[in-house]
């Protein structure tokens, strides 16, 4: 049942898209700020949001096109790209919304990481697909 949720992947991104907007364009003054070791890292969520709109369309248009051209993707890549991607964006968006002292600073920086580090998973993922032979 599980892996079933995961065979259209590229709705969970398009889906996510208006409401990242809408979020974004309620509490477009609103900032996410995270400090790593020295350096802060202020973006406005207006802008974040866009940013995350665009990415998302394209994360969502290429799943797509693998299903379209019936390419199967790796299960297990995919359900870790999705969650992590989507999970950690609205982990970090609600951190942001009820936390605002510096205590949370380190988990949003680690959040963050994450959803960073789980990107190569989903061009991992294509070029594996396109480098095993087509049945």
């Amino acid at each position: 049942m599980g892996a079933k949720l995961f065979r259209k992947p590229h709705l969970y991104f398009w889906i996510s898209i208006p409401i990242l907007l809408l979020y974004g364009f309620l509490n477009g003054h609103g900032t996410l700020s995270v400090n790593y070791y020295d350096t802060y890292f202020i973006i406005e969520n207006a802008y974040l949001v866009v940013i995350l709109a665009i990415a998302f369309s394209i994360i969502g248009f290429w799943y797509w096109l693998m299903r379209k051209l019936n390419r199967k993707l790796i299960m297990w890549m995919t359900i870790i790209h999705v969650i992590i991607t989507i999970d950690g964006i609205i982990i970090a968006f609600l951190l942001e919304l009820f936390f605002k002292d510096s205590d949370i600073n380190s988990i949003m920086a680690i959040i963050i990481m994450l959803i960073f580090t789980v990107q190569v998973v989903f061009p991992l993922n294509l070029m594996l697909n396109f480098l095993k032979k087509s049945k």
